[in-house]
């Protein structure tokens, strides 16, 4: 596996081109809720956007932004955030995250 950052979603690729069928303000406001959820749980390897900050269309999150549990966390739980706010879910409403992160660090506490 390589060492070279990649890109785990971007806003662009939500807003921009042909594949765009959600609102901009709507992707914006679902990639500042997970750069925040992200920094609060020690999940971020930095800073990715300060709170009330705005968050751009060259906003992207990457390998390198977050930490190596944070990776792990992402590749098994960002992709069904995306089908709950899919179906409707409330963005602010971070409790599917939440719980699937007390789950897991509870799972590895035992371990």
């Amino acid at each position: 596996m390589s060492d070279e950052p990649f890109t785990i979603d971007a806003v662009g690729w939500h807003v921009k081109g042909p594949g765009a069928h959600v609102s901009p303000d709507f992707v914006r406001a679902w990639f500042g809720r997970i750069a925040l959820f992200l920094q609060d749980n020690g999940l971020a390897s930095r800073t990715l956007l300060e709170p009330g900050a705005p968050v751009g269309d060259d906003f992207k999150l990457t390998s390198a932004d977050v930490t190596p549990e944070g990776l792990d966390f992402l590749r098994s739980q960002y992709r069904k955030w995306q089908k709950y706010l899919d179906r409707g879910g409330d963005i602010a409403a971070t409790r599917p995250l939440e719980g699937a992160l007390e789950k897991r660090r509870s799972k590895e506490r035992r371990s």
